[in-house]
């Protein structure tokens, strides 16, 4: 997490996604440590952080190592979660030739489509989240990155997402909060992961989250419900 140490292996021309065995790259642990000025430093330099050109993710494109833990994985395994997927979800996105979204919209649907990519064992973010019983990072992603496109957090007018555009955003929100929260390889839940850790609070928010995600499966409404303080 040395900033000047990076920045001397850069200009000595280590490339910014070269890869440990096991396919690690330095910008997945960067953000596992929350060291985000060498975050930066590599994303100055092209580190990838999503997948090919950047602008949206795919199964065959997704930059991973060999156990498939993306750099979303990574930052969510870490000490400081809730800054390092802030700072994901903030990477400039470039446009797409079909699409009409505005960068906002293309950086929140490039950010929660990859909080669904599972890895190996069927872990997404949201099991790593409860591995670790981040539970600040879990309501940032609920009641912020998701809450806030549903128009629920009035003292961000700004950021709220119009009448016409909340279908269209529920249905992202529903597909990906349903295969962020479906059960791991080993049939294990995030909130029966978190409980199972010890992480009471966090799993109860969880078991909230996933009970919300199965009521908007049958109503056709927004997977949100917020989380009680």
């Amino acid at each position: 997490g040395v900033a000047s140490h990076a920045l001397r292996l850069l200009d000595a021309g280590t490339p910014p996604d070269a890869r440990a065995a096991d396919g690690t790259t330095p910008l997945m642990l960067a953000l596992y440590g929350g060291h985000l000025d060498v975050a930066d430093l590599l994303a100055a330099r092209g580190a990838a952080a999503f997948g090919l050109f950047e602008t949206a993710v795919s199964e065959q494109h997704v930059v991973a190592n060999d156990w498939g833990c993306t750099c979303v994985h990574w930052a969510a395994m870490g000490p400081q979660a809730r800054r390092s997927l802030d700072w994901l979800l903030a990477l400039p996105v470039a446009a797409a030739l079909d699409d009409d979204d505005d960068d906002d919209d293309r950086r929140w649907r490039r950010f929660v489509e990859a909080l669904a990519v599972a890895q190996k064992h069927g872990h997404t973010a949201f099991h790593k989240l409860a591995q670790r019983g981040s539970r600040a990072a879990l309501r940032w992603l609920v009641d912020d990155v998701f809450g806030v496109r549903f128009g629920r957090i009035d003292d961000q007018p700004d950021r709220r997402r119009s009448e016409e555009d909340t279908p269209r955003v529920a249905a992202v929100a529903r597909v990906v909060l349903r295969r962020g929260l479906a059960p791991d390889a080993s049939g294990r839940t995030p909130s029966e992961i978190a409980r199972c850790a010890g992480y009471e609070d966090c799993a109860a928010d969880l078991r909230a989250l996933e009970a919300a995600v199965g009521s908007s499966e049958k109503t056709g409404e927004a997977p949100y419900s917020g989380l009680t303080p």
